[in-house]
C-alpha cells in the first residue's frame, strides 16, 4: 500500500488521503487533507471575524467605501446586488468619478481619440449595428440612392463640423423603421418637433404669414 508521511501531523498516511498537487515530486501535497482542511476551517473563521457586519436596521445600509450607516435613499439603484441598490453611497460614488476624471479619464480620452481616426469605419459599424441594426453596406447603398446628400435639403455636409463624414440615421421611434439619412440640422429639427406632421405643417403656416 502507497504511504506517504504528512510533514504537518508526522502521521504516515495513505496516499488518497492528500490532495493532488502537480507542483509536488509524487504529485499530492504535503499536508493530508485532514491537516488542510482544519487550517482551511481556521482561515475561514478569521476572515469571517474580521469582516463587518453589513446588518442594519430596515431603510438603512452600511456603505462599504466610508463605512457609514446611511438612509437608502443615499445609495443609487443597482441591479445586481440582493437590496437593488450600490454598495458605495452617493457621495463615495460621486468622489469616485471626480477623481476618476481628474485621473484617468484624461488620459483615456487620448487613447480613445488615436484608436477612433485609426478604425474609424468599425467604430462607425459598431455604431450603426448597435442603435440600429443595420450594416455599413446598408448605409453605404442608403447614401449612394440618396446622391451622397441628406434626404430632406439635399445638403451634402453631414454636420457643421467638416471632421464628421457621416450623415445622421433618421428612424421612427415608435416602430424602429429605418426612414432615411439627414444632415445634424434636419435631424435636430425633426427631434424637436417630436416627429409631429401637424407641427411641422403649423411652422410652415406660420412663415407662410410673414
Amino acid at each position: 500500500m502507497n504511504q506517504k508521511k504528512c510533514s504537518k501531523c508526522g502521521e504516515e498516511k495513505d496516499i488518497n488521503l492528500f490532495y493532488n498537487d502537480q507542483k509536488s515530486k509524487d504529485g499530492h501535497t504535503h499536508w493530508c487533507k485532514q491537516c488542510m482542511n482544519q487550517v482551511g476551517q481556521k482561515r475561514a473563521e478569521i476572515k469571517r471575524s474580521l469582516k463587518p457586519n453589513w446588518s442594519t436596521l430596515p431603510g438603512m445600509k452600511v456603505c462599504r467605501k466610508c463605512l457609514k450607516t446611511k438612509p437608502a435613499s443615499d445609495f443609487n439603484r443597482h441591479d445586481y446586488t440582493k437590496d437593488k441598490l450600490r454598495n458605495e453611497c452617493k457621495d463615495c460614488q460621486k468622489n469616485h468619478a471626480h477623481d476618476h476624471y481628474a485621473k484617468i479619464a484624461p488620459t483615456e480620452k487620448v487613447k480613445r481619440r488615436i484608436s477612433y481616426h485609426a478604425n474609424k469605419r468599425a467604430y462607425h459599424h459598431w455604431s450603426l449595428k448597435k442603435k440600429f441594426q443595420m450594416s455599413v453596406d446598408e448605409y453605404e447603398r442608403m447614401f449612394k440612392d440618396q446622391g451622397g446628400k441628406c434626404a430632406i435639403c439635399g445638403s451634402e455636409k453631414p454636420y457643421p463640423n467638416p471632421r464628421i463624414k457621416n450623415f445622421a440615421v433618421d428612424h421612427d421611434h415608435k416602430t424602429e423603421k429605418i426612414r432615411g439619412l439627414l444632415c445634424h440640422n434636419c435631424n435636430v429639427g425633426l427631434g424637436n418637433f417630436r416627429d409631429d406632421p401637424s407641427l411641422l405643417q403649423s411652422a410652415i403656416d406660420y412663415l407662410g404669414k410673414y
